[in-house]
């Protein structure tokens, strides 16, 4: 057995994402196949607890003072540090000891494991946050919501799984941000999550489709582009390409903008919801829009960009671009998330060529730039 893991570690350690992956999904298949049918069930039917254990150590700080420490910590340190009660510690610690969160070294004492190194970091707890806080009552409403909508796919952007599950009639975003706490951590995830993602500037030929263009004319606008980052990405890309680069967003993240995005690009307050005001630029380009929302809010937002365009245009989605079968987990856990949070999705290439002629685009190349996470720019012409 011992021989059989080190040849496991030794793969893993020289496997690219795809293929590590792959090894991933291996392991799991294997850990399913031997599975006794109770077995299946101890571990489903506790994966709720899994995550309210982590988060009450969240909450205690307990990951970050494990790994802070050259030597195990005891439950009687931990406690004292956060004026615990021991016996509710232990109870805990050791729970996540069982799972491989943390490791026990001995009676009540524990220390680290690489899956404690993982929860540690500042952006993953964001999204901890994020998920146990937000999207947990989501996941818990969407049985009770379909089976009452008779298993229609959801798409009411204002009557959703989300506004059920927390008896709101706001739409997502306006919930989040309504609430400090939430947004900051909302917000955290959000770029963490984005900022690690490969960006697709090296690997879409802007510079080869872009020569001779005007100077005068804008090139690119990046539409509901928050604070800038993937604007600063493409001017660092291709800092000598001719013509305007203009950033688009709703006021606070433009201002947010300015100590993103160079000085030469200009900052523009705009609501894709409304008229495009840039006119016959190359390039609109909108990263993780749509995905975010239904066909009809999707429609309504090509829509506004169409009069603009003039025959050279392309509208650029840097999106997901899910295979037509044998989606990965990572995948589908986004789409039914997107379904729950805003009664969106994330579409395949045959999803996108519909959403595009809705509003009298085609679609004219897809360039696929994230191996293993179907990340693509779909490009959309007149």
């Amino acid at each position: 057995m011992e021989s059989l893991i080190a040849k496991i570690q030794q793969e893993a350690a020289s496997a690219n994402y795809v293929e590590r992956k792959k090894l991933l999904d291996t392991l799991r298949d294997l850990q399913y196949s031997i599975e006794a049918p109770e077995e299946a069930m101890q571990r489903v039917i506790h994966m709720n607890l899994h995550f309210a254990s982590i988060r009450t150590a969240l909450d205690l700080n307990l990951f970050n003072d494990i790994i802070d420490s050259a030597e195990p910590l005891t439950v009687d340190h931990l406690a004292a540090k956060h004026s615990a009660d021991p016996l509710l510690l232990v109870r805990i610690l050791r729970y996540l000891a069982s799972l491989g969160v943390i490791k026990e070294t001995g009676r009540d004492t524990f220390t680290s494991t690489p899956y404690t190194y993982n929860l540690a970091k500042p952006e993953i707890q964001a999204g901890l946050y994020v998920y146990f806080d937000m999207c947990n009552q989501t996941f818990a409403e969407m049985p009770r919501y379909l089976k009452e909508t008779g298993y229609k796919n959801p798409t009411s952007f204002t009557d959703g799984i989300f506004q059920r599950a927390y008896k709101t009639d706001l739409h997502t975003f306006a919930w989040v941000h309504g609430d400090p706490v939430r947004s900051a951590h909302f917000n955290h995830f959000m770029k963490a999550q984005r900022g690690s993602q490969a960006k697709c500037f090296g690997f879409y030929p802007f510079d080869e489709e872009s020569k001779g263009w005007p100077s005068e004319k804008p090139l690119f606008v990046d539409v509901g582009g928050g604070a800038g980052y993937q604007t600063a990405a493409f001017k660092e890309q291709f800092p000598n390409l001719p013509g305007r680069v203009v950033l688009q967003d709703l006021p606070e993240p433009v201002e947010d903008a300015k100590s993103v995005v160079p000085e030469d690009v200009e900052r523009m307050v705009h609501n894709f919801f409304g008229p495009q005001p840039i006119k016959g630029a190359k390039y609109y380009y909108l990263r993780m829009i749509l995905h975010d929302h239904t066909d009809e809010n999707s429609i309504k937002i090509l829509s506004n960009l169409v009069p603009a365009m003039d025959k050279d245009s392309l509208i650029l989605l840097d999106e997901m671009v899910l295979p037509s079968e044998h989606v990965d987990e990572a995948s589908t856990q986004m789409d039914l998330t997107m379904m729950t949070f805003h009664s969106s999705m994330e579409r395949s290439e045959e999803q996108w060529a519909k959403l595009a002629a809705a509003v009298g685009l085609k679609i004219k190349k897809v360039v696929m730039y994230a191996p293993g996470f179907n990340l693509g720019v779909v490009a959309c012409g007149l």
